[in-house]
């Protein structure tokens, strides 16, 4: 293909041999891939001979080719700029999506290891409170078997000897008659006898007032009931020690309230935490190792305290009657020797 500043060149020269200013002409390279009908007519238009002046035709040809070539190059440039661009993006997202597949699969290992975990810890918690329950039961039934037991022949032996009537009414009617018998055959043998009364001298004889009963009203307000009988008070019958004993309420075993008891202590420490079964063994006093073995301390602890087996020692009172002994001791000591 040939070039179009060629040609324009030596056209311009054969035909007006006069030299053109720098400022009024640019030739610039014309783009090959230019359309070819273009170049065509811009081409004939500089060949043909103009007598108005080839040389402002030749200037705006070559303004309106390079205003062409410019704008297909900025065309070309926006379209590369927007394909760099949209490419960037693309990798971007890629990149940015590999990163979050990432961070999401960290997380989920972490969750895994975590609830892992957890469920060991759980398990190793479930067997040793298994082992320890099991085990405090077992003392609890080698402890109170023969409560229980006791408790129970108590009871059955209270049932019998409930079910069998008390002899009480006839022994006391046979004694009652035994002592009639013996007092009907006691009789007054001689009575009293009185001695002449002795004489005052120079005293007036006594006299003593008349005996008089007092009257009863016989005008009684209200209606009077049919008969009105002396009150008797009430004579309390003694009862027997067997059925004294069985109508006295029994007592509850004390080591059962006991055992009840730190029951409920262990339930109410169960829901606790570390750091609060710490605090409750400082604050009490017992040493902490572990939390299953605070829970059993705990419990054992506030039983004792509650049934009053542990009570709290004070040196002051302690040390005050040694001394009372020892003076006391000290008196009598003396009290000899004098």
């Amino acid at each position: 293909m040939v070039d179009t500043t060629e040609v324009i060149e030596k056209d311009s020269a054969a035909r007006h041999p006069v030299a053109l200013p720098a400022t009024s002409v640019v030739i610039m390279p014309i783009n090959e891939d230019m359309a070819g009908a273009h170049q065509a007519a811009v081409c004939r238009l500089l060949m043909t001979p103009t007598e108005e002046g080839p040389i402002e035709e030749l200037n705006k040809s070559l303004a309106s080719v390079l205003e062409f070539v410019l704008s297909e190059k900025a065309k070309k440039a926006e379209e590369e700029r927007l394909k760099q661009e949209a490419e960037a993006e693309e990798e971007r997202k890629v990149v940015e999506k590999k990163v979050r597949e990432e961070k999401e699969r960290k997380r989920l290992a972490k969750l895994q290891k975590q609830w892992e975990r957890d469920a060991e810890m759980d398990k190793k918690l479930e067997i040793q409170f298994a082992l320890k329950t099991g085990d405090f039961f077992d003392r609890m039934e080698a402890n109170l078997g023969p409560v229980l037991e006791l408790v129970r022949t108590k009871a059955k032996k209270r049932v019998e000897d409930a079910s069998i009537p008390s002899p009480e009414p006839e022994d006391s009617d046979s004694t009652i008659e035994e002592i009639r018998t013996h007092t009907g055959r006691l009789t007054i043998s001689e009575k009293r006898k009185r001695g002449p009364e002795p004489v005052l001298e120079d005293s007036p004889p006594m006299v003593t007032p008349a005996k008089r009963t007092p009257g009863r009203n016989k005008a009684m307000t209200g209606a009077t009931p049919g008969r009105m009988t002396w009150s008797k008070a009430k004579v309390k019958t003694r009862l027997s020690p067997l059925v004294a004993k069985h109508k006295r309420s029994p007592e509850k075993p004390r080591t059962v309230a006991k055992l009840r008891f730190r029951n409920q202590a262990m339930e109410e420490l169960h829901c606790l935490d570390a750091q609060e079964l710490q605090s409750i063994c400082k604050t009490e006093g017992i040493a902490y190792n572990g939390k299953i073995d605070a829970i059993f301390d705990i419990a054992s602890h506030r039983t004792r305290v509650a049934f009053r087996e542990v009570e709290p020692v004070d040196i002051s009172e302690n040390a005050e009657p040694v001394e009372e002994e020892s003076t006391t001791a000290d008196d009598e000591g003396h009290e000899d020797k004098e």
